[in-house]
């Protein structure tokens, strides 16, 4: 024991060791290029969430996305079914709010929606515009090392910066310019203007709120109506024995109830019973002549299933 607890204690210490000197350093030998290092970032980034994602809601179809595109139902609170017309199919399921939680003031849930736009939305989406700045910027200034531009367009892209006076200029330049590279990197940097433009409303999309509803259940065939919340789960209860009562009676006992019919199991297991004539014998055996005879009356008896009692005196059975 005191040979091994030192070996133990120092494996997560040798472990990260092992992958300092060797793992990391490895990796630090062997530069990526520019091209290699935003290739892996777009892997990692970019494609690996969307087939993650695409993975976790294959359904059981096994399909990619399938999930996200499948009907779903519309929540509204705690209910004890399926609310009524509330399955949502084709493409209006993705803003479906399938998944709810917490009650609260009309105040507070918009409090936390105007915060999740903010941070989150407009957080992402200044992350995603100081990136794409950096990527515009440079795209065109290698354009322009490469292609004749003139000093209008220098001007806008080196000393004045982004707005709208030099993208006016960007876009009479680029009809002048009708060079096929040109007009695919003009319509990259549109496509991808309008992704990072489209981000806050689709992360808003992610988030919502609703109206509590309160469902009200009608009972029998008059006009009586009470709240969902006071209706519980119970038993109806016909009789007792060999009574039968008049009316059904409901009990909400349904843990002893549960527990009475693991009782009744165990002696029915365990303990043997008796028929009429005086016979005693295992109460499994007397069951698996009735189970073999597909719940009729087996041959050579002329008892029924019930007649095999119990609870008989001289019964000293334990279970």
């Amino acid at each position: 024991m005191t040979h091994v607890a030192p070996i133990i204690s120092s494996a997560p210490q040798t472990t990260w060791s092992f992958i300092q000197d060797h793992v990391w350093q490895s990796l630090c030998d062997y530069p990526l290029k520019a091209t290699q290092f935003w290739g892996l970032l777009l892997l990692m980034l970019g494609i690996g969430p969307f087939v993650i994602y695409g993975m976790m809601n294959r359904g059981w179809t096994n399909i990619f996305y399938y999930g996200a595109f499948a009907a779903k139902i519309l929540g509204c609170g705690d209910a004890l079914d399926v609310p009524q017309n509330s399955t949502v199919v084709g493409v209006e399921a993705l803003f479906v709010l399938d998944w709810t939680f917490g009650q609260f003031s009309f105040s507070r849930v918009k409090t936390i929606d105007v915060a999740w736009d903010i941070l989150v939305g407009r957080g992402v989406q200044m992350i995603f515009w100081a990136i794409s700045y950096r990527v515009f910027s440079d795209a065109l200034l290698r354009l322009m090392e490469r292609h004749p531009a003139s000093f209008e367009t220098f001007k806008s892209i080196s000393l004045e910066g982004p707005g709208l006076g030099s993208s006016w200029i960007l876009l009479k330049q680029l009809f002048r310019n009708r060079g096929a590279r040109t007009w695919f990197l003009f319509f990259y940097m549109l496509l991808a203007s309008f992704y990072v433009l489209s981000i806050p409303p689709l992360l808003g999309a992610m988030s919502g709120y609703d109206s509590t509803a309160i469902a009200w259940v009608a009972i029998g065939n008059d006009n009586t109506i009470v709240p969902s919340s006071q209706i519980k789960a119970s038993y109806v209860v016909y009789g007792a024995g060999n009574q039968t009562f008049d009316q059904p009676m409901c009990d909400t006992k349904t843990q002893e109830l549960r527990d009475f019919w693991y009782h009744e199991m165990d002696m029915q297991h365990y303990c043997d019973c008796k028929l009429p004539n005086g016979t005693v014998l295992p109460f499994q055996q007397w069951q698996y002549k009735y189970s073999s005879s597909y719940n009729e009356q087996p041959q050579n008896t002329p008892y029924q299933f019930e007649d095999c009692k119990i609870n008989f005196e001289g019964q000293n059975g334990t279970y």
